[in-house]
């Protein structure tokens, strides 16, 4: 350090080094982040309040993913220092440091702020993050599952994968039960997109079920599909009954996911209703066509 400094000293001005040793911080995050610079005022001006903003931002999202409430820091716990080096260095230096109380913070250094590798810094934030909120020594597998969960599109991602799991071979991860994972399953995880999971969640729901259980459709069907509803319809009320009851339901699970999503929902809705009404006496051809049509959007769905 003290040759780093001398060296330091030896190739700018005495006002220079005064200039940059007075400079002030860039603090965000309630304290927690702190970028400083030894470095030219260009650099710190360039530099100093993106890679304040980069770092603060990971953190806020840290803390929504973890499900943490943010706190105060009176002294930071991640400190950033900029360099001046005009080498092509993408060098992210990270490691931890005590001040004179004798608490430890996590020091990193960017050589070169403008070619310093990114992913790299932002791992090293994580890091930061969790030894200073949580006094956590993350490995390397543990940083980058924290970095899944603080991005929304890779956590999402996980939670798909998660559900699928449960769903299909009977895994539970996280603590989670058959009442969480049906929560999970119901619910829109990804507002006005639809995704394969979500056309199939919707499709295993194409089935009518009596609305008494003891109570079988015609007596014998304990539950028929909306195609051989249509021949059920005029033998027993309660196959109309439950046609209505799905339109209700299809409506509200269906919705959220998009125009394309919603048009397909629409069209089994308007098929149940018109199912609800169906008595035998003429607009069979009708039911089968808007079966048909409903059919034909989800097949588009799912390519």
């Amino acid at each position: 350090m003290l040759l780093a400094v001398a060296m330091l000293t030896a190739a700018i001005s005495r006002a220079d080094l005064i200039e940059r040793f007075r400079a002030p911080s860039a603090i965000k995050c309630e304290g927690l982040v702190e970028v400083s610079g030894m470095c030219a005022a260009d650099i710190r001006r360039e530099f100093q309040l993106p890679v304040a903003a980069s770092a603060a931002k990971t953190c806020r999202e840290l803390y929504e993913g973890l499900k943490m409430k943010p706190r105060k820091f009176k002294n930071s716990g991640i400190f950033v220092m900029l360099g001046d080096s005009a080498e092509t260095n993408s060098a992210v230096v990270a490691s931890r440091a005590a001040r004179s109380d004798g608490t430890q913070y996590t020091r990193i250094a960017l050589p070169s702020p403008a070619h310093a590798d990114l992913r790299a810094f932002r791992r090293e934030v994580v890091r930061g993050f969790l030894f200073a909120v949580s006094g956590e020594e993350a490995d390397d597998a543990r940083v980058e599952e924290v970095m899944r969960l603080a991005n929304p599109r890779l956590c999402l991602d996980d939670e798909y994968a998660d559900i699928r799991a449960w769903r299909e071979r009977g895994e539970y991860r996280r603590g989670r039960d058959d009442e969480e994972y049906l929560r999970l399953f119901r619910r829109v995880k990804d507002p006005g997109e639809a995704r394969a999971d979500d056309v199939l969640a919707f499709s295993s729901r194409l089935m009518l079920y009596p609305q008494q259980y003891a109570i079988p459709f015609c007596g014998r069907y304990w539950a028929c599909g909306f195609r051989e509803a249509i021949d059920l319809a005029p033998l027993d009320p309660c196959v109309r009954l439950s046609a209505f009851v799905k339109s209700s339901e299809l409506a509200v699970f269906g919705a959220g996911h998009g125009d394309e999503f919603t048009a397909m929902v629409n069209a089994y809705c308007d098929f149940l209703r018109a199912l609800a009404a169906y008595d035998g006496k003429g607009g069979k051809e009708a039911l089968v066509s808007a079966l048909d049509a409903a059919d034909g959007k989800l097949k588009e769905m799912v390519k």
